[in-house]
């Protein structure tokens, strides 16, 4: 936004207060999606969406690849990659367009690259056939049948039935344990941007969980919470294979939600206020987190873990 590339928007601190998600940690973004809903969902559907276009507009007449003799430009056929002509809503439509390559823009406005939303009918001797009637040619076809759910065969299977309840995967809290299954540490399941500095933040979460400096709320908690964040994005998240794995762009929140449980500083860009709230976060910004962890909390590393090792589950709840 602003001639910045979209994600860069999304990952800053004004991003994050401004992205719907199942909670909020500040009270301004609290009391911004409790009372200025309006103002929020103008945000979204209006602002961004001529924003990103404008900005695929303009990548798409600066990139540096000249037309072919006969080529037209033509910078509406950018508008298609976010839904911008579909009855689909611009937050389903700008997850296809947000981030694309170098010069991607220029090609789709020349017509080298067409973008097409639609369904496969069946394949034709020359390329594709659509349920819509058209037909394009095409030397290769790529067939994407995404993924079907997780499976965990290395567990028990009481835990295995835990886990493997659901198509679309488990909520986890903080999306990384479930209190019903003890001494196992999901990794690498939330996917969504940033994704190696959460699972960093994550691991340093569940040393101090092991260590024993990190109390972990009632197990019914938990599971309250995690049955209301799975509500939240059920009602709010298209389905797809992470659904309930998966945070999206909501990296931030989540990455504030555990430092704020580890009582590490969650605001890696201050006292530079214009670069907190307007910058992106970067995994570099987290780089000295594990030094500020152990820093607060290696004098209270236990001589052995057995005496940390938490209770085992007195029941067991599927999501």
């Amino acid at each position: 936004m602003g001639g910045k590339p979209f994600e860069e928007t999304l990952l800053s601190r004004f991003g994050a207060i401004m992205v719907t998600c199942w909670d909020h940690s500040l009270m301004l973004q609290r009391f911004l999606h409790r009372f200025l809903s309006g103002f929020i969902n103008f945000f979204w559907e209006t602002i961004v969406p001529n924003d990103v276009f404008n900005q695929h507009r303009k990548d798409a007449s600066s990139a540096p690849v000249q037309a072919k003799p006969g080529q037209v430009e033509d910078l509406s056929r950018c508008e298609v990659l976010l839904g911008k002509s579909e009855t689909e809503s611009f937050a389903k439509g700008i997850r296809n367009g947000a981030i694309y390559p170098t010069n991607y823009m220029r090609h789709v406005a020349l017509g080298n690259i067409i973008v097409k939303q639609g369904l496969v009918d069946g394949l034709t001797p020359s390329g594709v056939h659509l349920v819509s009637g058209e037909t394009y040619d095409a030397d290769t076809v790529l067939t994407c049948f995404g993924a079907s759910k997780l499976y965990f065969p290395m567990l028990p299977q009481k835990y295995r039935d835990i886990m493997e309840a659901h198509k679309y995967g488990v909520q986890l809290f903080r999306h990384t344990i479930h209190p019903d299954i003890p001494n196992v540490v999901f990794h690498g399941l939330n996917s969504g941007f940033m994704m190696i500095v959460t699972n960093e933040i994550a691991a340093l979460w569940n040393v101090a969980r092991l260590w024993g400096v990190l109390k972990l709320p009632p197990r019914e908690e938990m599971l309250e919470e995690m049955e209301r964040i799975a509500a939240w994005k059920d009602a709010n998240v298209t389905p797809s294979q992470p659904h309930y794995f998966g945070i999206g762009g909501r990296c931030v929140y989540l990455i504030d939600k555990m430092m704020h449980d580890l009582k590490l500083n969650r605001f890696r860009k201050m006292p530079n206020l214009y670069a907190e709230i307007f910058t992106s976060y970067k995994d570099r910004d987290y780089k000295d987190a594990q030094a500020e962890f152990l820093q607060k909390y290696a004098s209270r590393k236990p001589a052995s873990l057995t005496a940390v090792t938490p209770a085992s589950p007195t029941s067991k709840k599927e999501l």
